[in-house]
């Protein structure tokens, strides 16, 4: 079980911790690697769960961060826009990995899916869509 906590200090600053614990299946242990990754110099990412799917995720958010950056490095980057960020990614690895798993045995992509589904078995489209709805972290 991963332990990360986050307290707001004074009412400007927030503090957080996190363990290193990593469980696969029923063993655990406690590598050097950090639960905490950081996005900027005042933001950072605290993961738990699927630490290869949070890894892809990370990498797309910095290079995102360090692309606008780039551009502008006079302003700061609003944590809601890093979370914005990390959201897409996250939906977007989903799409890409359920088309994947599920979608592409059946010779399908996301965009014939949709296009198809009208052609298709009703109970077939309903437990395709229930698939890949019910993928927490593929």
């Amino acid at each position: 079980m991963t332990v990360c906590i986050a307290a707001i200090h004074d009412g400007n600053c927030i503090l957080g911790a996190a363990d290193r614990m990593l469980t696969a299946g029923d063993i655990q242990f406690q590598p050097e690697q950090s639960k905490i990754y950081p996005i900027t110099t005042s933001i950072v990412a605290m993961i738990s769960g699927d630490v290869s799917l949070h890894a892809e995720i990370y990498l797309d958010v910095v290079a995102t961060v360090k692309s606008r950056l780039a551009v502008d490095s006079s302003t700061w980057v609003p944590v809601k826009n890093v979370v914005r960020e990390y959201e897409k990614s996250y939906a977007e690895i989903k799409r890409v990995r359920a088309e994947r798993d599920l979608l592409a045995p059946l010779g399908l992509t996301s965009e014939s899916f949709l296009s198809k589904q009208s052609e298709m078995q009703g109970d077939i489209v309903s437990k395709l869509v229930s698939e890949i709805s019910s993928v927490r972290h593929v």
